[in-house]
């Protein structure tokens, strides 16, 4: 076997595996495996040499093996100009927008929020505790008051409360894991939140909506930006 068909060989074997990888222990969120992939085909052009069978195993490792909280393979970083770094960055905004498009109840809708609302109190990237469950989480989401199917708010809210929170601005939140939560992902009315600072939340998909933790609050992404842009 010639070094082209072992190149071939290696690809057809690596692809099943890779796939199962990222829809097995990645996420179950669509948008997250859709970034995932684009990660996977952006690496592909990166690699200088194909014919090297040491850098396929790097390029293996580094993009799927050394997923934090699911392996512990070892670190592997190739190098890319900002002009890539901002490619992604668009191709992956541009990724979420099409998925977002999709969902129009519970803040997931990807029109954009703007003038902001001057009743809208709390921020995109801010962590607030929420009263009445007694959890913490971070919001990614929030609509200028209740968005959501009628069975939802029959099950949710008690019907002499409705009129005074139905029209309350309403957040989509990522529980924090170390609550441990039944749900990850909770949507809530603006009374039942308080402000917390200096607390970081662990969540599976984090990452997919904010770009770091400043010690405050957390960092918008570009689709997060485009959605929320006075937040």
């Amino acid at each position: 076997m010639d070094r082209i068909d072992y190149l071939k060989f290696v690809l057809i074997a690596m692809a099943l595996p890779t796939q199962y990888l990222i829809t097995q222990y990645w996420s179950n969120d669509n948008v997250e495996q859709s970034i995932a992939l684009k990660n996977l085909a952006s690496s592909f052009h990166s690699i200088k040499s194909y014919f090297e069978l040491d850098a396929w195993k790097k390029w293996y490792l580094s993009f799927v093996l050394d997923k934090p909280g699911h392996f512990k393979g070892p670190k592997v970083f190739f190098k890319k100009s900002k002009h890539n770094e901002k490619d992604i960055e668009d191709d992956i905004a541009v990724e979420v927008l099409k998925f977002r498009k999709q969902l129009v109840n519970f803040a997931e809708s990807s029109v954009t929020r703007s003038p902001r609302p001057s009743k809208v109190i709390f921020r995109v990237g801010q962590v607030v505790f929420i009263k009445r469950l007694n959890i913490h989480g971070v919001i990614i989401g929030w609509d200028e008051k209740c968005n959501a199917p009628s069975d939802w708010v029959e099950q949710n809210y008690e019907m002499d409360e409705r009129n005074q929170i139905m029209n309350q601005p309403h957040y989509l939140l990522l529980v924090d894991e170390k609550d441990e939560y039944m749900s990850d992902k909770v949507y809530v009315f603006q009374d039942d939140l308080v402000m917390v600072t200096n607390r970081k939340i662990k969540h599976r998909i984090l990452n997919s909506f904010f770009k770091k933790f400043d010690g405050g609050q957390y960092l918008k992404n570009k689709y997060l930006h485009a959605v929320y842009p006075h937040d």
